[in-house]
């Protein structure tokens, strides 16, 4: 049994914040890979924020304030699909996926159209970050 305190609190959101690093992998399971500058092969991967992050509330708060906003007008399935998929774009905090070699750069236009593209790692961006234990030290 433990005892709640707010500094170990606050040491799960820091964690989170760090991010935790993710394989980005294809549709049957295989790693994405490149080759490095020393010809080396390298799997691609992502460093994301979790649930639980600073980073993942700001992203929140955000997409409530813009919600809010636009009282008026009537949420649909897609705008709400399109708001998870932002607020989970928001939590890559970096990564090294390629297209024939080169970087995508992991902006959120960019990585909001890998996630279209490729719905299966939009999916497992959001299981790991929705697991507590992949950030633990």
């Amino acid at each position: 049994m433990s005892s709640f305190s707010f500094e170990s609190a606050k040491a799960v959101a820091d964690q989170q914040d760090q991010g935790t690093v993710v394989v980005i992998k294809d549709q049957v399971g295989e790693p994405f890979t490149f080759e490095d500058a020393d010809g080396k092969t390298q799997e691609c991967t992502a460093r994301v924020a979790g649930q639980l992050s600073s980073v993942y509330r700001k992203a929140e708060d955000a997409m409530r304030d813009r919600q809010l906003k636009r009282r008026s007008v009537t949420l649909t399935g897609e705008m709400l699909a399109k708001q998870q998929a932002e607020l989970v774009a928001a939590c890559v905090l970096d990564w090294n996926l390629q297209n024939n070699g080169k970087l995508i750069p992991p902006t959120k236009e960019n990585i909001l159209t890998v996630f279209a593209a490729a719905p299966w790692i939009r999916a497992d961006i959001e299981a790991v970050m929705s697991d507590p234990a992949r950030f633990l030290g």
